[in-house]
């Protein structure tokens, strides 16, 4: 029997290069475009049964679709939530696959989460997900990280009733690889750029808190008196408004805290009224259901009232409308229309 004929390396670089018409986009002139099945390895899942599954116990991990959602800021998995001995592994035919290597979701709408996890030892993995590792020969594997995050692997995904990922179709991805040197010092640059994004999210969200917490203490001052305003000389609302009475003023007793002379506490059913004027809408009117309003304040959208069967509550333009339904919600929203509700 003739041995099969070895392939030149001209033959090996052709097979690996993807010839120019196929590239997708420039790059500079020491980069080539290659083949992705010749900078990495692949690996596929096993099915892990049941009655193996929940122990956290064993040596070795299995890992399933869902752990991809437990990664640290480097992007290795940290739950192990699921793990097998040597000889469950052996008994199940399931082979590792080593440290570092690149887990995603090959079949379902998982896809299109486009999670990622690193393997932070050698490991199981179940057969929704697939992996790959770079060959380090020629690709650093901190770059292929990045690089697959940046992919929409959806677009990989077979056109069925079920999306599934075929490993001769990512084999085929043209792949822009650059010299080894440059490589490393991208995925640095990568790093630290995300490490300032982190940074700034970070101090973005103490500045929102403090925001926040600035922005409680303007309002709490300014229903005290105590934004520099107030007028000492100007008459309280008992003594210029025909709508207070005696009768609507709190007992000094029962005054939450001390405000400037000038001002009375009132209660609030001497400030405003509640819309009770109802109608059965013919259905051109703009209609708000406690639906539209979006927790916190404001209205998401309207409708018309073409499909209300029941009465509903007329408000005007500068009307407040609040939902009583679990209030904790705190929905509200000032209208700048007329409509029912």
């Amino acid at each position: 029997m003739s041995k099969k004929k070895q392939k030149s390396i001209e033959e090996l670089l052709e097979e690996a290069l993807v010839p120019e018409e196929e590239h997708p986009y420039k790059v500079p002139e020491n980069w080539v475009w290659v083949r992705f099945k010749h900078l990495v390895d692949f690996f596929s899942g096993s099915a892990f049964p049941n009655q193996y599954q929940g122990y956290n116990d064993l040596e070795i991990p299995f890992y399933k679709v869902g752990n991809l959602k437990d990664t640290d800021s480097n992007y290795y998995i940290y739950s192990e939530e699921n793990t097998i001995s040597e000889e469950i592994r052996v008994k199940l035919k399931a082979k590792k696959v080593p440290k570092d290597t690149i887990l995603f979701a090959k079949i379902g709408e998982a896809i299109r989460l486009n999670r990622r996890g690193l393997v932070p030892k050698p490991a199981c993995i179940d057969n929704n997900l697939m992996g790959f590792k770079a060959n380090e020969n020629i690709l650093d594997n901190k770059l292929l990280l990045y690089w697959s995050l940046k992919e929409d692997f959806y677009k990989y995904s077979q056109a069925t009733a079920v999306p599934s990922i075929r490993k001769s179709t990512l084999e085929a991805i043209a792949f822009p690889l650059p010299p080894i040197h440059e490589q490393r010092r991208i995925a640095e640059k990568i790093e630290r750029l995300f490490a300032k994004i982190d940074e700034a999210k970070l101090l973005i969200e103490e500045v929102k808190e403090s925001f926040e917490l600035q922005r409680a203490a303007i309002l709490d001052k300014a229903f005290k008196g105590q934004l520099g305003t107030n007028d000492p000389n100007e008459k309280s609302m008992l003594e210029t408004s025909n709508h207070i009475k005696e009768k609507d003023l709190i007992p000094k007793e029962e005054q939450p805290y001390e405000v400037p002379k000038n001002w009375v506490w009132v209660k609030t059913g001497a400030i405003f009224e509640q819309i009770k004027e109802q109608v059965l809408p013919v259905g051109n009117e703009t209609y708000v259901g406690l639906e539209h309003l979006i927790k916190g304040g404001g209205i998401s959208h309207t409708e018309l009232a073409k499909d209300i069967k029941s009465k509903k509550v007329v408000f005007k333009k500068g009307d407040v409308l609040y939902g009583k339904l679990r209030p904790y919600l705190n929905k509200h929203a000032v209208v700048d229309f007329d409509g029912v509700a």
